[in-house]
């Protein structure tokens, strides 16, 4: 059986992977959006830091201002024309905001803004 440190291991390169490779994870903007607030959401409450996520999480939602809609229903409300390519990287955006406030490493490839995608 896995420790509990290689969980919160696996999860936060499950975050990591999702972050440079969101189409291998998510077919849409909105399920990668799903999957991050999830997975993160997870690995905050198996370290005991769940204020932590949700003030996160309330602090960049009000930076950007969708209250309590997610990042990839308000990108796409604000934007109607804008392709998902465009909304997977409002929502990565977010996502790296969020886990920057919680000392977790997210990076994201510059390739997830190609249209293409």
């Amino acid at each position: 059986m896995k420790t509990a440190e290689q969980i919160v291991e696996s999860l936060l390169e499950r975050i990591r992977n999702m972050s440079e490779r969101p189409l291998m994870y998510a077919r849409t903007a909105q399920e990668l959006d799903g999957l991050l607030w999830h997975f993160t959401r997870l690995w905050a409450e198996i370290i005991e830091r769940d204020r932590d996520f949700f003030d996160a999480l309330a602090a960049v939602s009000a930076e950007v201002g969708c209250g309590s809609d997610d990042f990839s229903n308000f990108f796409a409300s604000t934007n109607p024309v804008a392709p998902d390519s465009a909304v997977r990287v409002f929502v990565l955006e977010q996502w790296a905001k969020i886990t920057a406030r919680l000392d977790i490493p997210f990076k994201r490839e510059a390739s997830v803004t190609k249209p293409s995608q």
